[in-house]
């Protein structure tokens, strides 16, 4: 699910994208698989970090809250440190 998140933000869905990792994050969690949910936490990280996706529908947060593009950037490249 991580690389079907990581074409998507490739081919330009960054919508689609954030969906699927955010699925896969949850997913990872659910299951204890913590190199899975660091990966997931990567893809968000990158897609939050892009310039182009400020109005993006999607939530990238945690638990659908909304922060600064770089401060959630911040936040799931920590998380995935944390996890790796």
């Amino acid at each position: 699910m991580i690389d079907l998140a990581r074409l998507r933000a490739a081919t330009g869905e960054a919508e689609e994208a954030a969906r699927l990792a955010g699925e896969a994050l949850a997913i990872a969690g659910r299951c204890g698989y913590a190199l899975q949910a660091a990966d997931a936490h990567l893809e968000l990280a990158k897609l939050a970090s892009r310039k182009d996706l400020s109005g993006l529908r999607t939530p990238l947060g945690v638990g659908g809250t909304s922060q600064d593009p770089t401060g959630l950037a911040l936040h799931h490249a920590r998380e995935a440190r944390r996890l790796a």
